[in-house]
């Protein structure tokens, strides 16, 4: 599948993990449009103003990468997939089913790095997955 813009990669991504039981599950199972964006967030989180209410949620950000090389057409850019719930093992559960979702729709953009991260305030996990989508400008 190919992207024009971030914007359109982060909708197609939030459309496909909320249309799919085992992620909606996982994530409290929201039913409204605000629930959902609240449990997968299009922004980036911080995680000190993380309540334990708001757990478990997703967080699909673009970071912006130096380029690999000079090419007007590509926007080099990084999908970070954060995962924040409240322990290590709900955590990889999201992650077996957010990373099968993703291989089954969107199988050409590859896993670049994965790992736990640093999250204040104490009792919240973090779990980040790295994608490389071709983005177009």
């Amino acid at each position: 599948m190919s992207f024009i813009t971030p914007f359109e990669v982060q909708d197609a991504i939030f459309r496909e993990f909320t249309h799919d039981l085992a992620v909606m599950a996982l994530v409290s199972n929201p039913a409204d449009e605000d629930s959902k964006n609240k449990r997968f967030r299009r922004t980036a989180a911080i995680p000190l103003t993380i309540a334990a209410d708001q757990l478990p949620f997703l967080s699909l950000v673009f970071r912006p990468e130096k380029p690999e090389v000079e090419n007007y057409f590509r926007n080099n850019t990084t999908l970070e997939i954060c995962i924040y719930t409240a322990s290590r093992d709900e955590a990889a559960a999201v992650h077996k089913e957010i990373t099968r979702v993703m291989q089954a729709c969107f199988s050409d953009m590859p896993i670049i790095t994965e790992g736990q991260k640093h999250a204040e305030p104490w009792d919240v996990f973090q779990y980040s997955i790295r994608y490389k989508p071709l983005v177009n400008n």
